[in-house]
């Protein structure tokens, strides 16, 4: 098997029924409350699996927000690109037609 290029990101590891399950329970609480839930708690001293897939589920829709955000950012410089475009074409129409105009008048 070859070796990934380094800063390659690995493929996700499949989820387990338990963690399917949480998936399907955390999606219908509302962020705050998931969020409350994901809060580490200092006076707990083992590991909590179902704490740390809320906060890998909290990470996982705050990447896809961002993802949309940037998504929604793109969209517009390419609406503002698109224009500028149009309007440098019609700034050398207008100065072309200028130009002809002088020429055979």
């Amino acid at each position: 098997m070859p070796t990934p290029p380094p800063g390659a990101v690995s493929p996700p590891e499949p989820e387990t029924p338990e963690q399917l399950e949480w998936r399907r329970e955390f999606s219908s609480w509302p962020e705050s409350k998931l969020r409350m839930y994901a809060e580490p708690n200092p006076s707990s001293v083992g590991f909590d699996g179902r704490k740390a897939f809320a906060r890998a589920l909290l990470a996982e829709r705050e990447s896809a927000k961002r993802d949309a955000r940037e998504t929604a950012t793109l969209r517009a410089a390419d609406r503002a690109n698109l224009i500028a475009w149009i309007a440098i074409a019609m700034a050398a129409i207008s100065i072309a037609k200028d130009i002809a105009a002088l020429m055979f008048n």
